[in-house]
């Protein structure tokens, strides 16, 4: 994270398998998020209702609306 004089310049960094980019999440309170990664976060991503995820292999975008764990994820 760097500070440019107006605002913060957040980046992923390298990970330690193959090279690979971490996705980078930012938090806006214990259970809600938003964030990245490749591929639908329905079954996979446990957030809490209004977390964002925006899938980098499609371009869609996600909202956590509903249940708890890693369901309840839809596409606008």
């Amino acid at each position: 994270m760097s500070w440019d004089g107006t605002r913060y310049n957040v980046r992923p960094v390298a990970g330690s398998g193959g090279g690979t980019v971490q996705p980078v999440r930012y938090w806006f309170s214990g259970t809600v998020w938003m964030g990245s990664g490749s591929g639908s976060p329905e079954g996979v991503e446990a957030a809490g209702i209004g977390s964002i995820y925006s899938d980098t292999a499609t371009g869609n975008v996600y909202r956590k609306t509903s249940g708890t764990g890693n369901t309840g994820w839809v596409t606008p």
